[in-house]
């Protein structure tokens, strides 16, 4: 007698089941991945923020080291760098010309006669979030660099309008992501001329 094998196919493949476990497995690593790198962006952010500021603070001795012109003079109160951690302009900082003769009173500050030469944005979301001079917190400061030395003078005001400044030997400027507060990064200057970020 002739036995004639049977064939039993089978179908291979995976069922519903494994193939919504897998989709929602993709998901979640796809979602925490999107979260990292989002959080990774805003830190990017503030440490661009941070380098940049401290490359311009550079830049502003530079430019009373090579007695830099403003208006067709060299500033005589020389170039200064101005920072604010007041709500209504911590989104920003300025660097300036000091026209006024060295010898006046509001010397090496912005304001009275003072002559904007830049005003640099912040990146969106990014903020000064505090200004310490001298270990005090104060709302404003300056760091002024006198030609041709260039002698640094490094000023603070609890308030711009009043000239009520003081002098002060290292500067602490904090970057903070508005918002979250949770990463800073610190540029410090001293009256020496250094300049780190932290």
């Amino acid at each position: 007698m002739f036995i004639k094998k049977i064939k039993k196919i089978t179908h291979s493949g995976f069922t519903l089941v494994e193939l919504m476990v897998g989709v929602a497995v993709i998901g979640i690593l796809s979602t925490m991945s999107l979260v990292n790198f989002r959080g990774y962006s805003q830190k990017n952010q503030v440490d661009l923020a941070a380098y940049k500021l401290a490359s311009d603070i550079r830049a502003v001795q530079n430019y009373a080291l090579s007695m830099k012109e403003f208006g067709g003079d060299v500033p005589k109160g020389g170039w200064g760098f101005r920072v604010s951690s007041d709500n209504s302009d911590n989104d920003e900082y300025i660097i300036y010309a000091d026209l006024q003769d060295i010898s006046e009173n509001w010397r090496g500050k912005y304001g009275n006669g003072i002559e904007l030469f830049q005003t640099i944005d912040l990146p969106e979301g990014v903020l000064i979030s505090q200004v310490s001079l001298g270990g005090n917190n104060r709302k404003y400061g300056y760091i002024n660099n006198l030609p041709p030395n260039p002698d640094i003078v490094i000023n603070s005001a609890s308030q711009e309008s009043n000239g009520n400044f003081q002098d002060e030997d290292v500067s602490e400027i904090t970057i903070t992501l508005s918002g979250a507060g949770s990463y800073t990064r610190k540029v410090k200057a001293n009256k020496f001329g250094l300049v780190d970020v932290e």
